[in-house]
């Protein structure tokens, strides 16, 4: 089989779509109350209301404020802060390698430059 440039794009959009979605599927709780909308954006149509603390079923974590979920049976869209991914999206976006180590201070970093 030949590989093409058409081929090979396709190839990599289906692995970065797996590598974006490795969660679905997972359960998660909300830690407030929501709205579960029709898309993804404030503007669109509530077709319910989540309590905090309810558990809602991951299906596409690929937009970066918001969650596709099922909830009781209906599928829709969730603000991301309303549960603890959020937090857990922007920890994963800092690389440790350039966050300073315990002494960040400029003694500490002048000792590290000479040492």
């Amino acid at each position: 089989m030949k590989i093409t440039k058409s081929l090979l794009k396709q190839i990599i959009k289906e692995e970065i779509q797996i590598l974006i979605n490795e969660n679905v599927g997972q359960n998660i709780k909300t830690t407030r109350t929501t709205s579960l909308r029709s898309g993804p954006m404030t503007a669109s149509d509530v077709l319910a209301r989540v309590p905090a603390g309810s558990t809602v079923k991951l299906i596409d974590d690929s937009q970066s404020n918001w969650l596709k979920v099922d909830f009781a049976g209906k599928q829709g869209w969730i603000a991301i802060r309303a549960t603890g991914k959020a937090e857990k999206k922007q920890q994963q976006a800092i690389d440790p390698k350039d966050t300073p180590g315990p002494d960040a201070s400029p003694a500490g970093l002048a000792a590290a430059a000479k040492g």
